[in-house]
């Protein structure tokens, strides 16, 4: 079934992150799609410019040929936010994602994404996330 990027819907979501830091996101969905998979994305254009707003318009096409919504990650930039608060702010929206059950999401059948800078960030939740279940005895390595 062919989908349009226009009837695809944009929710903006703040996301509290353990150390109180409030962090945007924009959920984006397809009105007609079922998919219990999603992407954390996080932009590109350096980790000292840019935002998820730039990003909209080419998600919203990926969103519309795939189904698979995506959770788009305003990250706090440098040099005002130092790392690892962008790393933090996405483990926070990934959290977000799989505790809420409004968003319908099976978290074995979600991932994350982001271009340039966001591919960094991306590559950082992994592991964090990885070294995180491994220390509970929930992953092997």
């Amino acid at each position: 079934m062919a989908r349009s990027a226009s009837e695809v819907q944009v929710m903006e979501h703040q996301v509290t992150c353990r150390n109180g830091h409030q962090v945007r996101c924009s959920w984006l969905f397809h009105t007609t799609s079922k998919s219990k998979s999603a992407l954390i994305h996080n932009h590109g254009v350096g980790k000292t410019s840019g935002s998820v707003d730039d990003s909209i318009p080419g998600l919203k096409k990926i969103v519309a040929k795939t189904g698979v919504p995506k959770l788009s990650v305003d990250y706090s930039l440098a040099p005002t936010a130092r790392a690892p608060m962008q790393v933090i702010g996405g483990l926070s929206a990934l959290n977000y994602l799989v505790e809420n059950r409004e968003f319908g999401i099976d978290p074995k059948r979600s991932g994350v994404m982001g271009e340039s800078a966001g591919g960094g960030l991306a590559a950082c939740l992994v592991h964090w996330t990885m070294v995180r279940l491994q220390s509970m005895g929930q992953c092997k390595g």
